[in-house]
């Protein structure tokens, strides 16, 4: 059994990747049901990070910035800050809130 990985090289090229085979055991048994409130909140957390990742998109495009740094240093240590960079978006928009 193969997958496809980025090779790291120069340039960027796939290569087929032997999986480690796991024992059945230890894998996750994909036929259960999810709750309701299990998708909601991941879908509250998807939209989050894709409205950060929005904002983040335009101020590199706007400021001529690598996407990568403003991640780096500016969303991951609110991450870690705030629980989600787009939670202390929303304290710098609505201090009072």
């Amino acid at each position: 059994m193969y997958r496809c990985s980025l090779a790291a090289s120069s340039y960027l090229a796939w290569r087929l990747v032997p999986v480690i085979a796991q024992p059945y055991h230890l894998l996750r048994d994909l036929t259960r049901r999810v709750s309701p409130e299990d998708v909601a909140s991941c879908e509250e957390k998807y939209n989050k990070s894709k409205m950060v990742h929005s904002i983040l998109r335009h101020v590199a495009e706007t400021t001529q910035a690598k996407l990568e740094d403003l991640y780096e240093y500016m969303a991951w240590p609110l991450y870690t800050k705030y629980g989600h960079a787009f939670e202390a978006f929303k304290h710098m928009v609505w201090p009072f809130h």
